[in-house]
């Protein structure tokens, strides 16, 4: 371990995300986030599936609509990419047929990036969460359900939009989309890889109108760069449903396969 206090270390693994001597890689976590970061020594990289999880739920906690003690539940849709060497080329030169198919996994509900998906999105307890990895390259959706009978009296899908749109309205890489996006709901389904190739993450409030329900990683690079790697997105419902999406470029991470540090921070630095 590096012992000089003016060499910086960004770490890509999840050793050091919850550790209080290192600064999480989030400029978009807080409005002091950014500075933390700048002046930091000791970084570490969010996960992927966690960023997109904090960017739809912080925000909610902190304005009082998601209650701390509220056990919430999270899908995650991602590429193949997030695995590694080992599963980029097991899809890319296997003949394999279940393959074809999203693959649910981490079934004993103990997914490593759990520990930073409590820490900074400031809930109690970890989510029931279920990532799912899909027969393509990159691109992650995280879906978050809700009722709005689990939430505050005051949580519409009017002020939960509200929220989101007050908290990201200054920052370059975070998106927030209209409330039943029309450009989303036109062809009825939802497009987990609109983010690739691309620094931002997009949110969207999908409320449902009936008993049934339809339904970002980033990390800093030195300097503030940002890279173009996969995406991520997130989204919410409630019943009257919310559906809460997080869109975002999904990164090859743990071992990282793409570029140094896994992928950069959604936004700048400074």
């Amino acid at each position: 371990m590096v012992v000089n206090p003016k060499t910086c270390l960004i770490d890509a693994s999840t050793a050091f995300r919850t550790h209080p001597d290192w600064v999480y890689g989030l400029p978009e976590l807080s409005s002091g986030q950014r500075v933390a970061i700048k002046g930091a020594k000791r970084v570490s990289n969010p996960g992927c599936h966690a960023t997109a999880f904090i960017l739809l739920v912080r925000p909610l906690v902190e304005a009082g609509l998601i209650p701390l003690d509220l056990t919430l539940s999270a899908t995650s849709l991602t590429g193949y990419s997030g695995g590694g060497r080992s599963m980029i080329e097991e899809y890319e030169s296997s003949k394999n047929p279940e393959l074809l198919a999203p693959r649910p996994y981490a079934l004993t509900l103990t997914h490593k990036h759990l520990p930073e998906m409590v820490r900074h999105s400031g809930l109690n307890s970890p989510p029931i969460f279920m990532p799912i990895v899909g027969p393509f390259y990159r691109g992650l959706t995280v879906t978050v359900s809700l009722s709005l009978r689990a939430l505050a009296k005051k949580a519409t899908a009017e002020s939960l939009w509200a929220t989101f749109s007050e908290r990201y309205t200054e920052e370059v890489f975070v998106r927030v989309r209209p409330i039943n996006d029309p450009g989303t709901l036109s062809n009825g389904f939802f497009n987990t890889q609109r983010c690739n190739d691309s620094n931002r993450a997009e949110l969207f409030v999908l409320p449902g109108l009936s008993s049934t329900t339809n339904g970002l990683h980033r990390q800093p690079g030195q300097g503030g760069e940002r890279r173009s790697h996969p995406k991520h997105e997130c989204r919410f419902g409630l019943r009257r449903k919310l559906w809460l999406n997080a869109l975002r470029t999904a990164c090859a991470c743990e071992p990282c396969v793409g570029p140094p540090f896994c992928a950069p921070p959604l936004g700048r630095l400074g």
